[in-house]
């Protein structure tokens, strides 16, 4: 109170505190009637910043030749921007929390560090290839997963078993010296499955029933059929026996 009237005692100014502070609060409980109450979020269209840390080394990663990866991240998650600093300190820029939250998952995903034996559940199959298909296993970052690795049975290629968009449960088996996964669907396949051995399909022309007759014969050849003796072998050497007369050939 700037008051220069002079005569007034500590018992009066205690008084007046009293008789102000009871005439304040009384005049925000009329006022918080007329206005509605704060809300506890923020609103939608508010700006958002969000700040996490991640490893110096892995800053490279996700800034990209010629900051490509990071351009990107935000075209995908639709944030306003990002900024990364050499400490690790990534800054992201946003209008609504959906964005945020998705520029937080993939930078999440390509960050982490994966260690041989960890399994992904429900990963989905982004891209095919002669030799194997590539599955993603947390948004931005994806592994191959090799033909002979898709099934416990043969498979010619890839889409013999699946098709791009199929979702499975896939096994971290290797990483590579240059960070490449190596994932693995046939690890996770019970040991009774695993087990029997993958055989390739008969030539094109020769049905089932034809191989399976040529296995039989290699197999009475082996062991079923009775040797000949040698004398035997030497007559036919120098040419058989004709009507019971040898032949001289």
């Amino acid at each position: 109170m700037d008051i220069k009237v002079g005569g007034i005692t500590l018992q009066i100014m205690e008084k007046a505190l009293i008789q102000a502070k009871a005439g304040r609060r009384h005049i925000l409980a009329e006022m918080a009637k007329c206005s509605p109450p704060p809300t506890l979020s923020l609103s939608k269209y508010a700006p958002l910043i969000h700040i996490m840390k991640v490893h110096p080394s892995k800053v490279y990663s996700l800034i990209g030749s010629g900051g490509k990866k990071v351009k990107s991240i935000i075209e995908e998650s639709g944030v306003e921007a990002i900024d990364m600093q050499d400490d690790g300190i990534v800054k992201i820029m946003a209008n609504n929390v959906a964005s945020l939250e998705r520029a937080k998952a993939i930078i999440s995903g390509l960050t982490m560090v994966p260690a041989v034996g960890d399994i992904y559940r429900d990963c989905e199959i982004k891209s095919m290839a002669p030799y194997g298909a590539f599955v993603e296993i947390a948004p931005g970052r994806e592994g191959l997963c090799h033909v002979s690795e898709l099934s416990a049975e043969w498979l010619a290629k890839p889409e013999d078993a699946y098709k791009i968009g199929d979702r499975i449960d896939v096994k971290l088996i290797e990483v590579n010296e240059k960070g490449q996964l190596r994932l693995s669907v046939r690890a996770l396949l019970p040991e009774s499955e695993t087990g029997k051995e993958s055989q390739k399909p008969p030539p094109t022309g020769e049905s089932t029933e034809l191989v399976l007759k040529k296995k039989d014969v290699r197999r009475s050849s082996a062991g079923d059929m009775p040797m000949k003796s040698n004398s035997s072998s030497n007559e036919e050497d120098r040419g058989g026996l004709v009507n019971g007369e040898a032949t001289i050939s």
